[in-house]
């Protein structure tokens, strides 16, 4: 445990008896993450006010991958390899708090996953992931770094499925997707085909939504009722084995939404909860990343709570 006057780091043991961490800064602000996936289920910048959307029928059995919050997705997105799950293993195993450090405006807490003989049986590289969480009075940064422990290149994707409580999706608009290429799972193009370009600047949600924005904008503003409520920036670098880092030209922003048929599909997931979330995912995912040895990848967002 860390803590200073006002700020807390605690270890605690939440839904499920699974164990968690409760980080709490003195002006007031909150945030829950669990070991199991390092999947955050809460924050608030305000005691009153959540900004994260986790879902009433998540399932927290140490399992299955909690359905809210802020998921990590590695080292792959949807399943491109049939053979791991869908997202990859970083959401459903089980991290370790390996540090936590308090200072006049900042709680921490890093975590970290490494190899182990049930990864390597379905993905087989060595590495090591530390993800990162910074609570401020006014926004939580998460840095996930991913690096390539091993003698050989490999290729992954990597993604911050981070679920926004909306107070009425109809309601909600986006900025910061246009003019932007995308790619549109709902409506996946034929091999060649170029991509559509996202001609609204204020972008709606009113159907069904599994698009991969390439941004490089770096912001995506989240609108309700004409009014901005959270921003989420993003991120991301390569580091090479001197430690010098290049920022990554053009990260990718997902934005999904499952609307009513597909709610009504999942177990985990209430038949109405898509009208109070949206998820806007910064990650590299419309392609493979790939990571000499010895380099790392880090990815980070800031949740900014307007």
């Amino acid at each position: 445990m860390a803590s200073s006057p006002a700020h807390t780091v605690l270890r605690d043991i939440g839904l499920g008896g699974l164990p968690r961490v409760l980080l709490k800064h003195k002006a007031g602000a909150s945030a829950e993450v669990y070991n199991f996936g390092a999947t955050i289920t809460s924050y608030k910048p305000t005691p009153e006010r959540e900004v994260l959307f986790v879902s009433k029928k998540a399932v927290f059995d140490g399992k299955k991958a909690i359905r809210g919050g802020v998921p990590l997705v590695f080292p792959q997105f949807g399943q491109p390899k049939k053979e791991m799950a869908q997202h990859g293993f970083a959401r459903s195993s089980h991290w370790e708090l390996s540090d936590t450090a308090v200072t006049d405006d900042v709680v921490r807490a890093v975590f970290h996953l490494s190899d182990s003989e049930a990864t390597r049986a379905l993905w087989g590289f060595p590495f090591l992931l530390s993800y990162t969480l910074s609570l401020t009075a006014g926004a939580l940064t998460t840095s996930l770094r991913i690096e390539n422990k091993g003698d050989r290149p490999f290729e992954a994707q990597a993604l911050l499925h981070t679920y926004l409580r909306v107070g009425d999706i109809k309601k909600v608009s986006l900025h910061g997707y246009h003019p932007h290429p995308f790619l549109d799972k709902m409506d996946m193009p034929k091999e060649g085909e170029v991509l559509p370009v996202e001609v609204r600047e204020m972008v709606e949600v009113g159907e069904e939504t599994d698009r991969v924005y390439e941004t490089g904008a770096n912001e995506v503003s989240v609108m309700e009722g004409g009014r901005e409520r959270v921003r989420v920036e993003y991120t991301a670098c390569t580091v090479a084995k001197d430690g010098s880092d290049e920022p990554f030209p053009k990260p990718d922003c997902v934005l999904w939404n499952p609307w009513v048929e597909k709610s009504k599909a999942m177990a985990d997931f209430g038949d109405e909860e898509w009208r109070e979330m949206l998820c806007v995912e910064p990650g590299i995912v419309k392609s493979f990343n790939v990571l000499p040895p010895g380099h790392a990848f880090v990815l980070e967002q800031t949740i900014r709570p307007v």
